[in-house]
């Protein structure tokens, strides 16, 4: 199995490497073209050739009357996101962690700073939905009244062990949940990340910024952290 997800990544990765190295072309032309010397699954081609684009796009459906009607925001879904979504089939597909404590967390300003992360990082509260055959992000609507719960537990390592194994769903959203799991002394943070977003590196430092953002709303409540535009394409790990 390890060596078949080795084979599989590489495979999508030149393929989308070398569909992504001719701008001037649409990508079903190029793909028609690359066909003939490195053919390319319909499914996987539906995935590469992504209309939404790098940027997030708000798209407006015209009535027959000509009134505009504003849908939720979309964002692209990477080559990437659509393997880890076909590697579900196989494994958890979720990352975890759990953080232990010795204190007690402030729920509604841990709410706060899980919402300010979502506005810098607007994935987490996004699902996967279909646009013309084509994988997209599209803002959900959600909040932290959906990602972060509090859980009252005598005996915390059992409910621990119950919650790990809970998972995002990538169709409904959100992709990340927070539960704080108390008990007499102190509380214990289980967080749970859609892998389809990033890796453990990744998750790190999104739970990196969640920290920082919870301790700087002590001290400052109208703080707000920049937005994260840092490109998640093939092309940054290509850079690197």
């Amino acid at each position: 199995m390890a060596i078949f997800a080795q084979i599989m990544s590489m495979r999508i990765l030149l393929i989308y490497h070398i569909l992504s190295q001719q701008p001037q072309m649409g990508c079903w032309a190029r793909a028609r073209r690359r066909e003939e010397n490195f053919p390319i699954p319909a499914k996987l081609r539906r995935a590469i050739s992504n209309p939404c684009g790098r940027a997030a796009k708000q798209h407006t459906i015209l009535s027959e009357r000509g009134l505009g009607m504003t849908v939720n925001t979309r964002y692209k879904a990477e080559i990437w996101d659509v393997m880890q979504l076909f590697f579900s089939k196989f494994n958890d597909h979720q990352i975890h962690c759990v953080i232990r404590l010795d204190t007690r967390i402030d729920k509604s300003r841990l709410k706060r700073a899980v919402d300010l992360l979502c506005d810098a990082f607007p994935l987490l509260k996004c699902r996967l939905t279909v646009e013309q055959g084509i994988p997209c992000w599209e803002d959900a609507g959600l909040n932290s009244d959906s990602m972060v719960f509090l859980k009252t537990a005598k005996d915390p390592d059992a409910e621990l062990g119950r919650l790990i194994c809970s998972r995002n769903s990538e169709r409904i959203g959100p992709q990340l949940t927070v539960f704080i799991v108390r008990s007499q002394n102190a509380d214990t943070l289980c967080v749970i990340i859609n892998h389809m977003l990033c890796d453990a590196a990744g998750f790190k430092e999104i739970l990196y910024l969640l920290c920082s953002i919870y301790s700087r709303l002590k001290s400052d409540p109208d703080f707000r952290p920049p937005a994260e535009n840092a490109p998640r394409g093939t092309q940054q790990i290509l850079n690197e």
